[in-house]
């Protein structure tokens, strides 16, 4: 297949973001414009005669001023570019107004997408640029470094169809930032004279330990092992220790690779997957999963463990800042200890790479000048760079609360999160700042706040990036930043001929999922693998294969 399909799938996600970013140039503009060729090709040239291009406008309540009053929006005039907002929508309902516009065939000139089936839908529906030469000619050396980092490069593999580049994408990470982590309250363990665990039998022992005997001794029974938020949650993370990944990825793909014969397979298809689910059924029956645990959301789960009820959960780098950060306000003898998710023998874990990028701008084909989106992403991303001569602190990444808004178009740094945190560990350790961005100096102070006298409201950050074993952002890319890295055979997006059978693949799932944890015979996955065969996966499958020959 040669990427053809995968990249037309992929293109057409990138298609999409790119078209609701310019989709603002109107028919007459393309009728009068000049044409772009003829332009200089300067990043921040200024235009002579300022152009218009229209927008796409999704609404946070948080966002500081936008519309006219949007200081991205004065700076873009100081270029030429005005930007016209040609409807908005609050965030819940952007996507159902959008889906509208591409079946109406009236987009505007640049807008955001963030949905596979959207952008398919543009690509092939021709309604979107080719953004390939106006990217050559034009954007910024420091875009073009951001893209050539290994995620950058794949990104916009995946925003090409046919040689032609159909989407900006944004939202690239390099695949360490994925890593899922294992976090346990270390203080339990150590009432209970244990140790961390090393292996998954380890890790089932803590679990049922802390479902039996009182890790928080108040004399009650009112604790349990493992969080899990609800039907969804198949934790792919979990099963990383038992060396597969059979759970969907951001942009609803599945997880390919080879079994011991060479063959192309789903990841739920090795046996190891029903040894997993042998695993949480053993947990469920004793009490160390909550019995009610298909009901719950993210917010359930994670009132259990910030309420000192649940003492183990998998989940993002991210988790202290957001999801377990409650737990110290609610109990200053509380320590939670971030870990690589534990193996079956001890050794290495897996981690899996997926194509990195999960949505994009795209550019209305009617619009007259693509160029002056990439332009806008050279400001944006220049403005917010502090090692550039357009470094301005206003424009940091932590004013950007409008960055939903189609007319910020910034692309990050892909190694981001690798560099601050190991600049902001290495200030840490050395307790001087001297050499710290700005940015990074609230968290620089915070961990040295914590360490000086427990504040609850620095704990997050101290949790996160304190330079020691257990503190999550300094686990995964201090202590496994050389971590070996699983690509998913399949890195593009999802084709549009996958994308209804993979919704299917989710319902199927979740029931099988929850039924078996619950209770019924482990056996029963077999029967979900022959109706998932059926249903799509053996077509999927085949796609995959096709796409490597």
């Amino acid at each position: 297949m040669k990427k053809k399909l995968a990249r037309g799938f992929a293109v057409t996600l990138c298609a999409t973001m790119l078209l609701s970013a310019l989709s603002g140039c109107t028919p007459k503009e393309v009728e009068t414009a000049t044409n772009t060729a003829s332009i200089p090709a300067e990043p921040f040239g200024v235009y002579e005669e300022p152009i218009t291009l229209t927008v796409a406008q999704r609404n946070f309540g948080d966002a500081i001023p936008t519309g006219e009053d949007s200081p991205w929006i004065q700076k873009y005039k100081e270029y030429g570019i005005n930007i016209d907002i040609e409807w908005s929508a609050d965030a819940s309902q952007f996507d159902n107004k959008l889906n509208t516009a591409i079946a109406s065939g009236d987009i505007p000139d640049f807008f955001q997408v963030s949905d596979a089936e959207k952008i398919s839908n543009l690509v092939r529906a021709d309604m979107v640029a080719d953004l390939t030469e106006a990217f050559e000619k034009y954007a910024s050396p420091l875009v073009k470094e951001r893209f050539a980092t290994e995620a950058g490069k794949a990104a916009l593999e995946a925003a090409t169809f046919d040689g032609k580049l159909y989407f900006i994408p944004i939202n690239i990470t390099e695949s360490l930032n994925n890593m899922d982590l294992l976090y346990i309250r270390q203080d339990w363990v150590e009432n209970l004279n244990m140790e961390l665990p090393e292996t998954l039998d380890d890790l089932k022992e803590i679990a049922l330990a802390f479902t039996k005997n009182d890790p928080d001794g108040n004399g009650s029974d009112d604790t349990y092992g493992l969080a899990i938020p609800g039907k969804d949650g198949l934790n792919s993370a979990f099963f990383t220790g038992l060396g597969i990944y059979p759970g969907m990825w951001h942009d609803g793909m599945l997880f390919y690779s080879e079994d011991e014969n060479g063959n192309v397979v789903w990841d739920g298809e090795k046996p190891e997957m029903k040894e997993g689910l042998q695993f949480l059924q053993d947990l469920y029956a004793e009490g160390a999963i909550a019995r009610d645990f298909a009901t719950y959301d993210g917010g359930m789960a994670f009132e259990d463990l910030n309420g000192g009820k649940a003492g183990i959960c998998i989940g993002a780098r991210g988790y202290p800042a957001w999801a377990i950060h409650n737990t110290y306000v609610n109990n200053p003898e509380a320590k939670w200890y971030a870990m690589k998710m534990p193996s079956k023998d001890g050794t290495e874990t897996m981690l899996a790479g997926f194509q990195p990028m999960n949505a994009g701008y795209a550019v209305s084909k009617e619009c007259a000048n693509p160029e002056a989106v990439i332009k806008m992403l050279n400001i944006v991303t220049e403005m917010s760079t502090p090692e550039t001569e357009l470094f301005d602190a206003f424009y940091l990444p932590a004013n950007r609360t409008e960055s939903g808004d189609a007319y910020l178009v910034p692309i990050d740094d892909p190694q981001e999160e690798r560099k601050s945190t190991q600049a902001i560990c290495n200030a840490v350790a050395n307790e001087d700042a001297s050499e710290l961005s700005e940015a990074y100096k609230p968290v620089y102070d915070n961990v040295l706040k914590f360490v000086a006298d427990g504040d609850p409201a620095a704990w997050s950050d101290w949790n996160r990036f304190y330079p020691a074993s257990g503190h999550a952002y300094y686990v995964i890319y201090e202590m496994n930043k050389d971590t070996e890295i699983t690509d998913n055979l399949w890195q593009y997006l999802p084709t549009n001929t996958m994308i209804p059978k993979l919704a299917v693949w989710k319902n199927t799932v979740d029931e099988a999922f929850v039924r078996i944890v619950s209770g019924a015979s482990v056996d029963e996955w077999d029967s979900v693998l022959e109706s998932w065969a059926t249903l799509g996966g053996d077509q999927i499958k085949q796609e995959v294969e096709d796409s490597i020959k």
